[in-house]
């Protein structure tokens, strides 16, 4: 975890969130700056994802705790101006082999189990839901995949039961709002997003290839 975020255009104090499936939890990393003006991630808490969001003030270095392949991260940046449009650059090996990704499914009172993941690092362009690098016979209608946008906002990408659609208002030049399709969707390269399962107590995994 301690090489793919390069710490250039960070500032002290920014957070990377790990989440470790198999023990159910985040690993958390604040980066700190020494004295002779070098950064580093710092292990700062582990969150326990549960029954009242229990935390705890341990955690694992950062150079123990990888991301695995095809899955996303959470980088945490407090609102400051050095930290305004700047660049945030990843790192990592470009491998170009498929890679299998389970999404969680919904349990309990949960509507949907939700994952985050995005492209595999080094993708050249951005990634199209709709092209061949996954099959996602899997999938359920209602399943949804969600894009964190620079507003705070979410936008919603749903699965038909054939094909992922994004539904969205446009404003026409009389001010009519009409409901529009984009029936050719796409994930950023290098962001992630979210992967809401709406089928109950059944992941779904899927392999990931290079189009």
């Amino acid at each position: 975890a301690d090489a793919f975020v390069i710490t250039a255009n960070l500032a002290a104090g920014d957070e990377l969130y790990v989440y470790d499936r198999a023990a159910g939890r985040y690993q958390v990393f604040t980066l700190v700056r020494d004295a002779a003006g070098d950064d580093t991630w710092a292990a700062a808490r582990v969150v326990h994802v549960g029954t009242g969001g229990a935390e705890v003030a341990t955690g694992s270095a950062a150079a123990e705790v990888s991301l695995a392949r095809g899955y996303g991260a959470w980088l945490h940046r407090p609102g400051a101006a050095e930290r305004a449009d700047k660049a945030v650059y990843l790192a990592g090996q470009a491998e170009s082999e498929p890679v299998s990704i389970t999404f969680a499914a919904a349990t309990g009172s949960a509507k949907f189990g939700q994952t985050l993941f995005g492209p595999p690092a080094g993708a050249a362009d951005d990634f199209k839901l709709n092209g061949r690098a996954i099959n996602w016979s899997g999938a359920v209608k209602g399943d949804e995949i969600r894009l964190p946008q620079t507003d705070g906002t979410l936008q919603t990408v749903e699965y038909t039961g054939a094909k992922w659609v994004r539904k969205y208002w446009e404003r026409s030049a009389n001010g009519v709002l009409r409901l529009k399709r984009d029936e050719n969707p796409v994930i950023p390269r290098g962001q992630a997003a979210w992967y809401a399962r709406k089928a109950r107590n059944a992941e779904l995994t899927v392999t990931w290839s290079e189009e």
